[in-house]
């Protein structure tokens, strides 16, 4: 199974359980979900960058590699860095795991309202502004 069909199979998991919420008649919505579909859509497989492939020539290069070797060096080069974000990606979510019921909740609160409100995917800045507002909010 491709990352992309992972992906896809997630996406149908997420749009059955609101369906199935919904026909419970709970109160949840696509909208309480939208940064998850947000989130899936964000890692559909993307085509190596322009400055990735530079990168892996250049070390390619720089390494005195010729023909055939230097298409393997670039392809070690490219595999390392996928290694690398997948590496990110598994501690991210590990972090994720590890949050209370409390925690995951003011997360989603924030980044739904936050992508509703601004259309975009919330930046660092974004969340420490949001957690200034609670705290001046709740008067600490």
């Amino acid at each position: 199974m491709t990352d992309k069909e992972k992906l896809d199979a997630v996406r149908t998991e997420v749009q059955n359980y609101i369906y199935a919420a919904r026909k419970a008649h709970t109160n949840i919505t696509e909208g309480n979900f939208a940064h998850l579909l947000s989130f899936i859509d964000s890692l559909q497989e993307e085509p190596v960058s322009e400055e990735l492939e530079e990168a892996a020539f250049d070390y390619a290069e720089a390494c005195k590699c010729d023909g055939g070797e230097k298409l393997l060096c670039v392809e070690h080069f490219k595999a390392g860095a996928k290694w690398k974000a997948e590496q990110f990606e598994k501690e991210r979510l590990k972090h994720c795991d590890a949050l209370t019921k409390e925690q995951a909740q003011i997360e989603s609160d924030f980044v739904v309202d936050f992508i509703k409100k601004n259309n975009r995917t919330p930046t660092f800045i974004d969340a420490i502004e949001y957690g200034v507002k609670l705290k001046l909010k709740d008067g600490k």
